[in-house]
């Protein structure tokens, strides 16, 4: 499983999830002091926090495909192949859910062109009811019968999941370059939060002399 391609922006990805966290940290910080948030940086919380959720999931699918290569054991494999099939479906589940948020409206972007092609290929070749019935039964929790849940993992096609797998791993991966570098690109993030920023931290500095008088 040739993974290598698909991680070279891992690092920038990590970046992104770690800058979410310290602006959601920030504006709680603030929201703590009794400032109120303006609505245009809400939204865009909203947005980025969002987005993140995409983010991880390119993440947790390089993980994914790094671990299954150095596993030698089936058991280890087949665990690796239920999390990639509860992965994609989620992934999917997330997608479905933001599109008119996130592409619909940028859709003449050449990235979502991207994005939305490898998504009509993926629908005709791999069948989505399928891929959460199989989630339902093994992917999302232990079932009772222990039998059904050995069946349902020993009829899955190995093969088959794994170009499932590469499929949605290209469709998150296009997703994640267009998030990152472009829809909320640090400059455009920065367009947004730093006058905020710098407007509360003065307000705060004023503040703190006045007490200090």
């Amino acid at each position: 499983m040739e993974i290598a391609e698909f991680e070279k922006n891992l690092t920038l990805s990590t970046d992104y999830l770690n800058s979410t966290i310290e602006l959601n940290d920030k504006i709680k910080s603030y929201e703590a002091l009794g400032i109120k948030t303006p609505t245009i940086i809400q939204e865009t919380l909203i947005d980025i926090n969002i987005s993140a959720n995409l983010v991880y999931v390119y993440t947790d699918c390089i993980a994914i495909g790094k671990s299954f290569n150095t596993s030698n054991l089936f058991l280890y494999q087949l665990f690796f192949i239920k999390s990639i099939i509860r992965t994609v479906h989620e992934g999917f589940r997330i997608i479905k859910k933001y599109e008119t948020r996130f592409f619909i409206e940028d859709l003449e972007n050449d990235k979502v062109k991207e994005v939305t092609n490898l998504r009509k290929v993926f629908k005709k070749k791999f069948n989505l009811e399928i891929i959460q019935e199989n989630r339902n039964k093994i992917g999302s929790h232990y079932p009772e019968d222990f039998m059904e849940h050995y069946n349902t993992i020993k009829n899955i096609d190995v093969k088959l999941t794994l170009e499932m797998f590469f499929a949605f791993l290209l469709i998150i991966t296009k997703i994640n370059d267009y998030l990152i570098f472009e829809r909320f690109s640090h400059a455009k993030l920065n367009q947004v939060f730093a006058p905020y920023f710098k407007d509360v931290e003065e307000k705060l500095t004023i503040l703190g002399n006045q007490e200090n008088s």
